[in-house]
């Protein structure tokens, strides 16, 4: 892999930005490899020199280039599946609260979908028509085949999909992980309908677990480019055209076992929990915590 890294810029302040050094970089060329970009995989520890934007913004500089983070993401795997219902259940949630509106005969498009379950549980819930948009081939060939043939295998900035379309367009976890947020925000509102409704979760890299963990917390990581707070992002979509604009922070639903596997415990005392959790049967408990994410919804009138 011929490797070289591109210096990025804040999405806010672009040229006018005025960055400080939060973390210096501590990854190796190896740890460029499928199994890092997998979605929601175990925290490796590893990630690119970190910086704070002095309007608040922080992001990794400099990064990969598009065309080998491009790759890495389409032949990464989809390794949630015993997952899947928490997350549903997480983001039905918080979208049923902002929307406050009836989801029956809407149309919804999701980028960064994996292998389309979120789109799957809408269609149960009334949704009438609806897209996805995923960049690892190997999570659209694991979707179930009533909802294969609404997956595309792209990004969506390279989607051709009809503009102010869409009721309804989502991603979650998506917007840390690509090279120009505002674009793809602005891409959202483009393929919204008026009226319509963009909404996006990320993690908040204000919240209380990153500013104790710092560098440890699972959010400082190598597939996250930038790290919104609620004023950043809410800058983002306000920058991109969007109105009434609703921020709140969230909880997400994991069992026991995956938010252990998650937090950043040394190996050998997180592997010595799991095998006591296992014992005792309570790996699957389904458990909410406010572990710091956000869900941010703007309307395009």
């Amino acid at each position: 892999m011929n490797i070289n890294l591109i210096e990025m810029l804040c999405p806010i302040c672009q040229d006018k930005q005025d960055i400080t050094q939060l973390y210096p970089a501590n990854f190796s060329y190896e740890d460029f490899n499928i199994n890092t970009f997998t979605a929601r995989r175990i925290d490796y520890g590893c990630h690119y020199r970190i910086v704070k934007c002095k309007c608040g913004m922080v992001f990794s500089t400099p990064i990969l280039s598009e065309e080998i983070i491009n790759k890495l993401y389409f032949d990464s795997d989809f390794t949630y599946e015993e997952e899947v219902k928490n997350i549903q259940k997480s983001y039905l949630k918080v979208l049923k609260k902002l929307f406050n509106k009836s989801l029956n005969g809407l149309s919804v498009l999701e980028f960064g979908c994996g292998n389309g379950f979120f789109l799957e549980k809408l269609l149960k819930e009334g949704i009438k028509e609806v897209k996805g948009i995923e960049p690892s081939l190997k999570a659209v060939l694991k979707a179930n085949p009533l909802i294969k043939e609404f997956l595309l295998n792209d990004i969506i900035e390279n989607a051709n999909l009809k503009t102010d379309y869409f009721d309804i367009v989502c991603s979650f976890h998506t917007l840390d992980h690509v090279r120009n947020p505002l674009s793809s925000i602005k891409k959202s509102y483009d393929l919204c309908k008026k009226g319509g409704v963009s909404f996006f979760i990320t993690h908040d890299v204000d919240a209380l677990q990153a500013k104790i963990l710092k560098d440890k917390s699972p959010v400082i990581d190598i597939e996250h480019i930038y790290l919104f707070n609620k004023s950043t992002l809410k800058k983002l979509l306000e920058e991109a055209g969007f109105k009434d604009i609703k921020v709140v922070d969230i909880k997400n639903y994991y069992s026991l076992n995956y938010w252990i596997k998650m937090f950043p415990f040394p190996k050998l005392l997180k592997d010595n929990i799991i095998k006591i959790i296992k014992y005792l049967k309570i790996d699957d408990l389904n458990l909410g915590i406010k572990a710091g994410n956000i869900a941010i919804l703007g309307y395009k009138y």
